[in-house]
């Protein structure tokens, strides 16, 4: 399973104003997750040190929902997966319901052809789960990832007829396939003498939309959208907050009142996709998230909702590894090991041992995505010869420092597993050995070069959160030494 740790961030133009716990639509495709699994395993952040965690909805392999506690224009939004972690409960503290708290019901509507009581889920956990009636289309790709398309004839989802409020919302993802004969009801709920009472509907006759929120009485009136179309996604909301009322499609406002409502309670009946029974009317086409929300909304909400919905890839305008290419970082204790050089003989034709030169290898911290391949940062060591002194009184043989720089073939990290590096070799130069002494006994440059031809690090990576500490072992080393 691939994991990943990545941070996306607003597009500043498409936030006018701050909204507060603001559910944002993210297509996990494009931050490279491709199965339910690693989906399932998502962790949403507020920061890169992950001490804010946020709650989300994860729908399917590419759609999630985070609740966004402030949604800013330069808010960013931190990632996590591993592939391995459940998902969590749809009560839990970060899971699904949570979501959605201050939401009467949500439908996505992405679930395959189903008949059964309560097929279509309701993501708040309120019990408004629907049920299919002869419903015979197959879910559709829709802006937000999956709808349910809708024949116009016989089928429709069933609602609990259970509901009461005032202020709300009722919003929608529209795609008719034909507007002909009468009325085509979105979401409704109805009662009483008055029908309908809430909804969000297409009056076919005028192909323009209408949003109902009335108690039991035939006032307030409606208001009334435009043309609607066929073939074609729009965002259709209609948002009452008691005192204020508009209607929008593409978060551009249609039509506008200031009626003081207060909405009955007293429904009987409640559906998506058929007008009231008496009408006997369906809808033909698709409808993905329709969604009651429990307080009226901000033009701004709207316009922020349709751009969130309508184009998530340029909603979060970048996507990237935090920390630039990595979500896993090892930093390696520094590696101490002890070369031997040959006896030698310098040009005064005394024979000499050199001291053994030392050499110290620091790894430069590095980092990689869990699940990822790749090439470390090379590591340098730093050789220093001691001084060696000669039975000559007068002569001394030094050697400036020589560096060699290694490079550790590429590794995959996961986040519970032993690592051994492949075999490293180096060839190194000394670039100058001095001598004083007599004139007759320059030794001039001496060239040495040193092969280490097994040179094996093993290195175990020891998992304590996101830090991963490497024990180093020297295996063995192999110097040749060619003298001039």
């Amino acid at each position: 399973m691939a994991a990943g740790f990545k941070t996306a961030t607003v597009r500043s133009g498409d936030v006018p104003a701050t909204l507060t716990n603001f559910p944002s639509y993210v297509d996990l495709s494009r931050l490279g997750i491709t199965t339910l699994a690693e989906a399932e395993s998502v962790r949403v952040y507020a920061d890169s040190g992950k001490t804010t965690e946020w709650a989300r909805e994860i729908v399917s392999v590419t759609e999630m929902h985070v609740k966004v506690p402030s949604l800013t224009s330069t808010v960013e939004i931190f990632v996590d997966w591993d592939g391995v972690r459940a998902d969590y409960a749809v009560g839990a503290t970060y899971g699904r319901n949570a979501v959605w708290a201050d939401y009467y019901a949500v439908w996505h509507l992405g679930e395959a052809v189903n008949n059964t009581s309560d097929g279509y889920v309701d993501s708040t956990g309120n019990g408004k789960d629907g049920s299919g009636v002869s419903m015979a289309e197959s879910a559709i790709s829709s802006p937000t990832g999956m709808g349910q398309q809708f024949d116009g004839v016989n089928d429709y989802i069933n609602l609990p007829s259970s509901w009461s409020f005032n202020a709300f919302t009722m919003s929608a993802w529209l795609k008719p396939d034909t507007i002909a004969g009468t009325s085509y009801a979105v979401i409704e709920l109805e009662g009483g003498s008055y029908r309908p009472l809430t909804s969000l509907r297409i009056a076919t006759s005028t192909n323009v939309t209408q949003f109902y929120f009335r108690n039991n009485s035939v006032s307030p009136p409606h208001l009334a959208g435009g043309a609607i179309g066929t073939g074609t996604w729009k965002y259709i909301v209609g948002t009452n907050n008691e005192t204020a009322q508009a209607l929008y499609h593409n978060g551009v406002s249609q039509d506008t009142s200031s009626a003081s409502t207060t909405v009955s309670s007293n429904f009987d009946n409640a559906q998506i996709g058929r007008n009231t029974p008496a009408d006997g009317t369906y809808y033909g086409g698709a409808i993905s998230e329709a969604r009651i929300k429990k307080t009226g909304v901000s033009s701004n909400w709207v316009v922020t909702e349709y751009n969130n919905q309508n184009s998530s890839s340029t909603f979060y305008s970048s996507s990237a590894e935090v920390g630039g290419t990595s979500s896993v970082s090892f930093d390696a204790s520094p590696l101490t090991a002890t070369f031997s050089i040959p006896a030698y003989t310098p040009q005064t034709g005394t024979t000499e041992s050199v001291s053994p030169l030392t050499a110290t290898f620091s790894i430069v911290a590095a980092t990689t995505s869990a699940g990822t391949t790749q090439t470390a940062s090379p590591l340098t060591a730093t050789f220093s010869i001691p001084p060696n002194t000669a039975d000559l009184p007068d002569y001394e043989f030094s050697a400036s420092p020589l560096t060699a720089t290694f490079s550790q073939p590429a590794f995959t990290i996961s986040t519970s597993s032993a690592y051994a590096a492949a075999v490293l070799s180096a060839v190194f130069s000394i670039p100058t050995s001095v001598t004083t002494g007599d004139a007759n006994t320059s030794a001039g440059v001496l060239s040495a070069t040193f092969t280490i031809p097994v040179y094996t690090l093993d290195v175990v990576f020891n998992i304590q959160g996101a830090k991963i500490t490497p024990q180093l072992t020297l295996k063995r080393e192999r110097v040749k030494l060619k003298k001039y």
